[in-house]
C-alpha cells in the first residue's frame, strides 16, 4: 500500500522510471473529480491542503497530501458507515498532521 501511495506521490515515477503517465495520475488525483472521487481516488483535502486516498472496505487506507511528501498508510479492522476511513482521517487530521515540521 505505501509504494502504491509512493507512485502516485511522485506522479507515476519508481526508482527513476516512469511507469504510470503523469497526466493519468494528475487526472485520477485531480479536485476536479467528479463527485470527489476520481480514478479510484477520494478527493480528501488535510488541514486546507490538497489530498487524496483510496479507501477499502474495512479500514484500508492509502492517503496522499503531495504538498507535505505525506503518505499515511492504514490496514485496520474497522466497522462503521465509512467503512472506518473517517475514523483513521480524524486521526490524521488531529495527530499525524499538526506534529509535522
Amino acid at each position: 500500500m505505501l509504494k502504491l501511495g509512493q507512485l502516485y506521490l511522485d506522479r507515476g515515477r519508481w526508482k527513476g522510471q516512469q511507469l504510470v503517465p503523469s497526466g493519468w495520475i494528475e487526472q485520477a488525483t485531480s479536485v476536479d473529480a467528479t463527485n470527489g472521487y476520481g480514478y479510484l481516488w477520494w478527493i480528501h483535502p488535510v488541514q486546507g491542503q490538497h489530498g487524496y486516498a483510496a479507501i477499502g472496505g474495512g479500514g484500508q487506507v492509502i492517503l496522499v497530501v503531495p504538498d507535505r511528501r505525506l503518505i499515511v498508510v492504514a490496514s485496520s479492522r474497522v466497522v462503521g458507515p465509512e467503512h472506518g476511513g473517517d475514523a483513521i482521517f480524524r486521526l490524521v487530521d488531529l495527530a499525524v498532521v499538526p506534529n509535522l515540521p
